[in-house]
């Protein structure tokens, strides 16, 4: 197990990924028109490829019944993320700056909606095995699900009517077809001058993804300085609960699964539960804000503050963590 002075280092780098893609922005290096073109590179492409180059022989996923529990717990924790700080936000919001119900409910979604994509994926990489990445993979579907259905919920108090030809994307097409090959024994039939495409547009997922989250990052410091200097008082709320309370209530949780279920070995789950735990808010819940009339600048005050302390908390709540859940 990584000590907490190599996982900082790990995090720094993850970190500095992001800061690149700021500058790139700022230098005009990665301009807008580009946006567009890249994001359809990133999701329709460079993602399916990650998720096949990690599932499609992963002992970990042979069969479709042993991809059902992480989901669930991805769907599990946003949704509760989403409920404690709903009600957080109900009964302190005259308090802390949230008096309106569009303020109130944006901070729920920002507070359940954790980074689960591109500041995990790269620490996980680093920190563990296949087993581990693929598991985090699987995990993260659940998490898409909560929040374009009970996430949008909480935003709108109504569905979007669209809002599951959002969760059938590229990704979760690419995972279903990665356990269609694993069920049906195909992998080992896969010819290697297919793999080797794949696996080397997988390489390029992760730095890309960074990039491109660094300058939308940047973007949305750029167009409100001012608002982030205001109701200080929201955003302190969301680092309590996002970088405090809800990693102990995770990481609880991840402590009281038991090492198997049906004879599925849970431990690429509770490491990954870990991890997730340290996460803070993403930064797509500033785009759900801004597309469906919830209040943006309490978004990107959760998100911002959140993700600040996160450079210094995420390696102590990791360490912390890994070492409770598995008496490390």
């Amino acid at each position: 197990m990584l000590d907490q002075q190599t996982i900082m280092g790990l995090v720094f780098a993850v970190f500095l990924v992001l800061g690149i893609g700021a500058m790139l922005r700022q230098f005009n290096w990665l301009t807008h028109q580009a946006d567009e073109s890249l994001l359809k590179l990133v999701i329709r492409v460079l993602v399916p490829c990650f998720f096949v180059n990690v599932v499609v022989g992963n002992e970990k996923f042979m069969h479709f019944f042993d991809a059902w529990l992480p989901p669930a717990i991805g769907f599990g924790s946003t949704v509760i993320g989403y409920i404690l700080a709903l009600i957080v936000a109900k009964v302190f919001g005259k308090w802390i700056g949230l008096k309106s119900r569009v303020a109130q409910h944006t901070f729920a979604l920002c507070i359940g909606t954790f980074n689960y994509g591109y500041i995990p994926m790269p620490l996980v990489d680093a920190m563990f095995d296949k087993a581990t990445m693929g598991t985090l993979l699987v995990h993260n579907l659940g998490v898409e699900i909560a929040i374009w259905t009970v996430g949008l919920l909480v935003l709108q108090g109504k569905l979007d009517r669209h809002c599951w030809k959002r969760v059938l994307n590229p990704p979760l097409f690419a995972i279903v077809i990665s356990l269609s090959i694993n069920q049906l024994g195909l992998h080992k039939d896969i010819p290697t001058f297919v793999m080797m495409p794949i696996k080397l547009l997988a390489q390029a997922t992760i730095p890309m993804g960074l990039i491109m989250v660094g300058a939308t990052m940047a973007d949305q410091f750029a167009l409100a300085k001012t608002q982030l200097l205001t109701g200080w008082q929201s955003a302190i709320a969301g680092i309590v609960l996002r970088m405090g309370a809800l990693p102990v209530i995770f990481i609880f949780a991840a402590f009281g699964l038991p090492e198997q279920l049906n004879g599925f070995e849970l431990l690429e789950l509770k490491q990954v539960m870990v991890i997730q735990a340290a996460m803070p808010c993403a930064v797509f819940p500033i785009v759900l804000a801004k597309h469906y009339g919830g209040d943006t600048a309490v978004a990107l005050r959760v998100v911002f503050a959140t993700s600040i302390v996160a450079i210094i908390t995420i390696p102590t709540v990791i360490a912390e963590g890994l070492a409770f859940v598995f008496g490390g």
